[in-house]
This record gives structure tokens, sequence and C-alpha cells, in this order.
């Protein structure tokens, strides 16, 4: 069966888990970005999924994910401090003006370029996760119902973590990281795939840590991560994900603020990730190979009149 949709959670760096898991999959030949017809995102995931829609090679890909000095490119300075109170955010659109620069220069693509046209450009639907908090409902956006919407701009209503990323506010609404209701988009689309053997998803098993917690040494924005992270965790647990026959399921640490500077700073924390997640990979393909093997053993199994069961 071909792979033909896509679904990648949000989750900070796990992001980069989904890079490495992607990338030994699609080299292993378990799925094709040229047989790709949409993608359903959120957050970490929106980035991903604007970032395979270019269509680089995935060595080009993970030397810029782990060899760029990304601490550089995303320094917090005192002026961004203050302004931080009138913008609702440390960064704002820059983060992905940066993030994506080289690739559009590459590809000769406007850094303005709408949804509709990024569309027609890359033959992919991208639906991307996006919470309006003024009416607390989440909006699907892509070139269907947003077409003029910059993609960047897109891109930041998906993943603008509060406090840390501005939101993005567009008349009476206001769009923050939309992994705060739906992080995980599977049912979105499943209501949209005529068959659900051609979808295949990435999913995170959070790990409780003991560090994950707000203490008194606490800053604002490490107290605010936690409390956003919980309540992502939360909300999950509550709504009833759909299970389909093609899900990768790994495990992930709830997103704090030191974990996400440890992926910033540290270029050897990034490639662990990717080689993490292409571990993920191999674990998937080898589980899904023996699967048949297993439902032959269960077949020929013969029940002796003891009660002891043999293979054939």
């Amino acid at each position: 069966m071909t792979i033909k949709h896509l679904v990648i959670p949000g989750g900070g760096p796990t992001g980069i888990k989904a890079l490495g898991a992607l990338q030994y999959l699609e080299q292993k030949g378990y799925w094709n970005i040229n047989e790709i017809e949409s993608i359903y995102a959120t957050s970490a995931g929106a980035i991903i999924s604007v970032l395979l829609c270019l269509k680089f090679d995935w060595e080009t890909i993970n030397d810029y994910i782990v060899k760029r000095p990304w601490n550089d490119a995303f320094q917090v300075s005192v002026n961004q401090i203050f302004e931080a109170y009138s913008k609702k955010g440390i960064f704002d659109k820059n983060v992905a003006e940066i993030f994506y620069k080289p690739f559009f220069k590459a590809k000769d693509i406007s850094m303005e370029i709408t949804m509709k046209e990024f569309f027609e450009l890359s033959n992919i639907e991208i639906h991307l996760f996006s919470l309006d908090i003024n009416a607390f409902k989440l909006e699907d956006i892509s070139h269907l119902t947003h077409p003029d919407l910059q993609l960047l701009t897109a891109v930041q209503m998906s993943s603008a973590i509060p406090i840390l990323i501005s939101p993005v506010c567009i008349e009476d609404k206001c769009y923050v990281d939309g992994g705060v209701v739906c992080n995980y988009p599977i049912n979105h689309c499943i209501l949209r795939a005529e068959n659900i053997d051609e979808i295949f998803a990435l999913r995170n098993k959070y790990t409780k840590k003991d560090e994950n917690i707000v203490k008194n040494g606490s800053t604002i924005l490490e107290y605010v991560m936690n409390f956003i992270s919980r309540l992502v965790n939360s909300v999950a647990s509550k709504f009833e994900e759909k299970e389909i026959p093609n899900e990768l399921i790994y495990d992930a640490d709830l997103m704090t603020l030191s974990n996400i500077q440890l992926a910033l700073y540290s270029k050897e924390e990034r490639q662990r990730l990717i080689d993490t997640g292409i571990e993920s990979g191999k674990t998937y393909l080898l589980e899904k190979r023996l699967l048949p093997e297993q439902l032959i053993e269960q077949v020929d199994a013969v029940v002796l009149d003891d009660g002891v069961q043999e293979l054939s």
C-alpha cells in the first residue's frame, strides 16, 4: 500500500527525532515524498511539513539542522525582553524566516509565498493546526481555508508557543500554538483520507521525569513552558485518537525550556535526536516485517492434550 498522507505532531525538539525517523523510512522505501498528497501537522510538525514539501535531499537537511549554530541565530537580547511585553512573545515571525531563508533562496522561492502558491508549487496539501484563543477554537489552516495567507505566517500561527513566540492576531482572532489542544491531528487526517492504510503517522509517547517540575527557583519562562507541556499532555489523554495500522510511536520528553535550550546550543544533542529517530524507524520496520511471521505462528500453533502449546 502506498503512503499518501503524513501526520506529524508537535513537541519542540522532538521534531528533530521525527526528521530522523522520516529520513530512515523514506531511504528504505517505506514512503516517498513524491507520492505524498497531504500532511497534517502541528507546531514543530508544521515546521517539518514545509521542509519536507521543499524536497531537499536528506544530507542537506541533516547538515543544516545539526551543524548550523542555532544559538547565534536565536539569541535573546535585553531589547527583546522589553519588546515582549507589547509583542506578546520573545520571538516573532523572524523565527520562521531565519529557519527557511537558505532553503527558499536555494529554490528561488519568495519569503512571502502564500498557502495557495505553495500548494501549486509542491502539489502537497499541508494542514497546519492553530488555536484561536479568543474563540478557543481549533482552526485547520490550508490552501483551501486560507489561500492568501502567507505560508510563514501560517507556520507561526501553528507554532506560537505562548510567551516564547508571538501570537498572530488577525482582526478579532488571536492564533497560538495548535498543540495546546491538538498536538497530534490524526483524527483530522482520517476524516479526509479515503483509506487509512495510506496514512503514516508519528506519535509522541510522553515520559514523566522528576525534573519536569516548577520549583521556587524556576523562571517565568520555565513556569509557562511546564504548564503548557502538562496541559498538552492532559488534553491529549482526554481525547480519543483513532488508531491506524501505520503508526510509529516513540518515547518523548515533555517540552521544557531546558530541552529547547539544549537542542539550540548543542549540535551533539541535535545529532542524538536524529539518531534516536533513525533507531525508532528501524524498530518500526522490524516490527512491521515480523508481524506476518507472528500471525503464522499463531495459526500453526497446536495445543496438546496436556494444555502445553507447541509450534509445528
